[in-house]
């Protein structure tokens, strides 16, 4: 084995291309849609001039993440599988948070051990598959060769201080270059006109929009520029979020402000005293009214939609970023727009909000009724942040129903739980029920039994996500029916919300075109007169609560449009970002994130 040691110096080079080859491999797995069932993706893709991009912007990565294989001594370069160990955790990580939220898991939720449970790691569970091995069978193949014939040679090669500073110099500029190389391709290449996001005006103020404007996913930032720029871009907002509120923020954000609509009219009161707003776990627009073997999936949802006094969009952008359903709800309450890299709850949960439970003084109880604790994503403190006074959460789920509770019927619970509420609430009330029965995984149906889980139509992922999909349909039935009986229902308004999709391993088109299968429900019932919304955005909700409850008085409309000033919003070329009725500049639209960023940051609406 000796006899087949390469020298050091050998040995020395022959690891920094192998591990820069593997790492780019890594990246460019994570890369491909966050599918690894592509072998060798560059490959394949690169007649596409943008997939060519990010392989070069990988070679730069590699060379960042490989500095302390060029700066340790010798004998310490060991030290540098650390840094491939951390980078193959995170790979494994970005595929399958990806495949479940379509984005990049933000670094501030890896901290987030707290939102471990049953269902989160049963999702991973059914999502890992032999294909993401490849992320970690590649390090560790170098790993055996590594320990078999180069670290010896390694340890023993002569490498001066000075000789190690200018390599890890010869890195840092490559990868400079590398990266203005990429960002002039980029610039050269693109259709000046696509989005008006960027500065086309000199290859110089392109480059200061496209590395500085807020990304409004994080996977396209992370595309466009690679690892080692959306991470200098993490570590830059974070920097940028301890300086709080400066003076030319706050500017910024009153001028944006004064530029919005302005009215405090009552013109779509809708007369209804008490608010119910059901935010629904991964309720996919277009399992609404789906069938199967001739079976209505959602025939309480069907029929709502169908009410005179509806309002319906079933193509609701899903706005909520790292916080997930806690973005929903916090979209939902304040009006505001979640960041983009954190969890707005997790981290910002102290601060002063603008929120429903503050618009409608009026109510006399302010409930929250969902399944899980109050350290969950923070909620506890976010639901008194934005006015909520009493929670029934997981642990009088258990006080009520016992240890058994079956986390696939978990609907039923909560629900049942909102019915035996209705008669000791005092009027006027705002209630919120959040379900969590629709969450993934979709490996087990929830009523083996029914008509739904035994049909041979569709695949088992598809059958089961229906099957909890018509669980929670019933459930909600109940309620209603508890609504009716209490003499509730003509004077309440009832909001069904979805709290973002979900992507359902399988082939959907036979239920949704491709471009229904990224949108949401919304359902208001009792609003006045039945409207079909054509498009609009979570954080249109909250304007258009305040209008049907007579709120607007209420200094603070959030960021979005209220659905009854129009025919509904329509998507903007921007990712999930709303076009307000007849706008066209979408860069005036980004800027929204951006307000939203710095009034949560910089807590603007403390007194």
């Amino acid at each position: 084995m000796k006899k087949l040691q390469p020298s050091p110096l050998a040995a020395t080079i022959i690891f920094f291309v192998l591990a820069l080859l593997v790492i780019v491999y890594q990246l460019r797995l994570v890369d491909a849609n966050f599918s690894v069932d592509i072998l060798y993706p560059w490959l394949r893709n690169l007649g596409d001039w943008r997939a060519q991009l990010t392989v070069v912007n990988h070679i730069g990565d590699a060379l960042i993440l490989l500095l302390p294989f060029c700066l340790l001594p010798p004998k310490w370069r060991g030290w540098q599988w650390l840094v491939m160990t951390l980078l193959t955790i995170w790979c494994i990580c970005q595929v399958l948070y990806h495949a479940v939220y379509v984005d990049i898991m933000p670094y501030s939720s890896f901290t987030l051990v707290n939102n471990l449970d049953g269902q989160v790691t049963g999702s991973a569970g059914e999502l890992f598959t032999r294909n993401h091995l490849k992320i970690i069978l590649a390090p560790l193949a170098l790993l055996v060769f590594y320990l078999l014939f180069l670290r010896k040679p390694i340890a023993r090669h002569q490498c001066g201080l000075r000789r190690r500073l200018l390599v890890a110099l010869a890195c840092v500029i490559a990868f400079g270059v590398l990266q203005l190389a990429t960002a002039a391709w980029d610039y050269r290449k693109s259709d000046k006109n696509d989005d008006g996001l960027y500065d086309y005006s000199s290859f110089p103020a392109y480059c200061r929009t496209a590395y500085t404007i807020s990304p409004v996913r994080n996977d396209t930032y992370y595309l466009a520029h690679g690892w080692t720029a959306y991470t200098l871009w993490c570590a830059w907002a974070q920097i940028d979020s301890w300086r709080g509120l400066t003076d030319e923020k706050r500017q910024a954000i009153d001028a944006f402000l004064n530029e919005r609509p302005q009215y405090a009219d009552s013109t779509y009161y809708a007369h209804c005293e008490n608010l119910v707003l059901i935010v629904v776990e991964s309720l996919n627009a277009w399992a609404a009214g789906a069938t199967i073997d001739d079976i209505s999936v959602s025939p309480t949802l069907d029929s709502l939609a169908a009410l005179p006094s509806t309002l319906v969009c079933r193509h609701m952008t899903a706005q909520v970023k790292s916080g997930r359903s806690s973005d929903a709800r916090f979209i939902y309450n304040t009006g505001l727009l979640p960041l983009t890299d954190r969890s707005v709850a997790v981290f910002y949960a102290d601060n002063t909000y603008p929120a429903l439970c503050h618009a409608l003084p009026q109510m006399r109880e302010k409930m929250h009724i969902w399944a899980d604790r109050p350290t969950y994503w923070n909620t506890g403190a976010m639901l008194s942040a934005m006015g909520y006074e009493t929670v029934w959460g997981d642990d009088s789920l258990r006080a009520n129903y016992g240890e058994a509770v079956d986390a696939r019927d978990i609907d039923r619970y909560i629900l049942s739980e909102a019915t035996q509420t209705l008669p000791r609430l005092q009027q006027p009330f705002l209630l919120q029920i959040v379900t969590k029965g629709m969450h993934a995984p979709y490996d087990q149906p929830v009523n083996p039994q029914a008509r739904i889980a035994q049909s041979q139509q569709y695949n088992a992922p598809i059958r089961n996500y229906l099957d909890k999909v018509a669980t929670f349909d019933t459930a909600l039935a109940d309620f209603l029916r508890a609504l009716r009986q209490s003499g509730l229902s003509d004077n309440t308004l009832v909001v069904i919300a979805a709290d973002h999709t979900q992507d359902v391993e399988g082939d959907t088109t036979m239920l949704a075109s491709p471009t229904d299968r990224g949108d949401c429900l919304l359902l208001i019932c009792n609003a006045g007169a039945h409207r079909e919304i054509a498009r609009c955005g979570q954080v249109d909700v909250f304007p258009t609560l305040l209008d049907l409850m007579g709120a607007n008085a209420y200094p603070w409309h959030g960021l979005g449009y209220s659905l009854m000033r129009g025919n509904g919003n329509a998507a903007s070329p921007a990712p999930n970002v709303i076009t307000p009725p007849g706008a066209t500049d979408s860069l005036r639209l980004q800027q929204a994130w951006d307000i939203s960023r710095n009034i949560i940051q910089g807590n603007y609406f403390k007194p």
